[in-house]
């Protein structure tokens, strides 16, 4: 073991070593990329090189260690502050760490009390997901129940609940499993329209994207496609959003700057128009794209793009329809750095979040309640959603924040909700929203029994 050997010997053995390394590498990033698998080789590589992260999963899962948060430092959990007056529920996405998976809890926010709990069981459902396709090869072992996000869960007339899990899934009263939709890979926002039908941004393989514009050596590429889903689960509609860029003239904003990228808009929310008015029309999209910074209206009906708002948020999430000429976004208000920060690659906030309303018809912008969220530090770099209510009230989800807050139409904060568990680690939330329409209370009293509703 000790011999002495020629020098020649080291150095060849030095080079070969150099070369293994190069061609090791090219294997993983053919396998991760996507332009040039080699099958049997290239999966190999990848997953050696994946062993030490496999290993971290398996003892990180056992502790929901991929959904703790490194913030918030409250010193309280749960609910606090003093419950609303009027009738309304919050239909809570949240990760349990004393199960150790992802719940959906309506609550009643004139108690604080859960009156009911929907939990999936994500293992069960996985025998079902075809794990041939690109995008769902790695669900098995990334999309467990132990580290499964049930992503902006929304609530049906009879009691059931859909959400995003990559998957698409509907689940009945008692959690079971309805239908699954795996054709795409579904991602953010969950929205229903005017006719039923949902409204899902999702990432399309093989791409729907009919003129490259990226480029080949990138291999992977975020389609990020806009998909229409009926009540039964069937995808009714869809059209890349790369390609309308294209079709409009508007190919430079996919490579800005002139870099190429494989993210380029990343598409986070679809608010569908419900009515017509004298700025938008029923059937119309509002678009949210991260990485411009950008706010679309498109109209599917025409393929055309009516307004493309920017230069007023920064990194945003979420945007609804707050009256007939008014918008509403969630702007993060971050910027990419190059500083590593926790949850994404070089993302810093710009002090907090803020809420901003954009006027169709004086073409302004104004700031909602900012000092509000100036001092309760409102502050998640990526994620996050709001909702003015009608009567003025404001509600957010400080997604990487674990917290929800409320606050009266007066810039009061009514009460907050930390997702902290007994270790004192908080955890995430997943998109949650309130019910307060009256649609959306008709669908609370078609799940609940007469008994759970005489406290009203």
């Amino acid at each position: 073991m000790f011999k002495k050997i020629e020098i020649w010997v080291l150095y060849l053995t030095l080079v070969f070593a150099f070369c293994f390394a190069v061609f090791f590498g090219m294997q993983v990033r053919y396998e991760l990329k996507g332009t040039h698998r080699k099958g049997v080789l290239s999966k190999g590589a990848l997953f050696l090189v994946e062993i030490p992260t496999n290993i971290k999963k398996i003892f990180t899962e056992r502790h929901g260690g991929d959904l703790r948060l490194e913030g918030n430092f409250l010193d309280f959990s749960g609910f606090n502050g003093d419950p609303n007056s009027e009738t309304q529920y919050l239909l809570l996405s949240r990760f349990n760490k004393e199960i150790i998976e992802s719940i959906v809890e309506l609550v009643d926010l004139k108690t604080f009390k859960v009156v009911h709990t929907w939990n999936p069981n994500i293992t069960k459902h996985n025998i079902l997901i075809d794990t041939k396709h690109p995008h769902f090869e790695n669900h098995l072992r990334d999309k467990t129940d132990s580290n499964s996000r049930l992503r902006h869960p929304l609530l049906t007339e009879d009691g059931s609940v859909l959400y995003i899990n990559q998957v698409l899934e509907k689940i009945g009263k008692d959690s079971s499993l309805i239908w699954q939709n795996q054709k795409t890979a579904f991602h953010h926002s969950l929205e229903e329209d005017a006719d039923g039908n949902y409204w899902i941004p999702s990432n399309s393989f093989p791409y729907k994207i009919t003129q490259r514009h990226i480029d080949p050596a990138f291999g992977s590429y975020a389609d990020n496609t806009l998909t229409k889903v009926s009540p039964e689960g069937d995808i009714l509609f869809e059209k890349s959003v790369s390609q309308i860029f294209i079709e409009h003239g508007l190919s430079r904003l996919l490579r800005l700057g002139g870099q190429y990228n494989t993210d380029p808009l990343h598409l986070n929310d679809i608010q569908p128009v419900l009515k017509t008015t004298k700025f938008w029309k029923k059937g119309d999209l509002f678009l949210s794209f991260r990485n411009l910074s950008m706010v679309m209206l498109y109209r599917p009906e025409t393929n055309k793009i009516i307004t493309m708002l920017s230069g007023h948020t920064s990194l945003q999430h979420d945007v609804d329809i707050i009256s007939d000429e008014r918008i509403a976004i969630f702007n993060n208000d971050s910027r990419f750095s190059n500083k590593k920060m926790p949850f994404e690659r070089g993302l810093v906030i710009n002090e907090y979040n803020k809420v901003v309303i954009y006027n169709f018809k004086t073409q302004q912008y104004e700031s909602y309640l900012e000092e509000s969220l100036k001092n309760n530090k409102v502050r998640t770099e990526i994620e996050g959603q709001s909702e003015i209510l009608s009567n003025g009230d404001l509600f957010i989800e400080e997604t990487r924040g674990g917290r929800l807050l409320y606050f009266k139409s007066d810039g009061e904060l009514q009460w907050q909700y930390i997702n902290k568990a007994e270790d004192g680690h908080v955890y995430f939330l997943s998109w949650s929203r309130i019910l307060h329409t009256p649609k959306d209370l008709e669908s609370v009293r078609n799940l609940l029994s007469k008994k759970e509703l005489s406290h009203e």
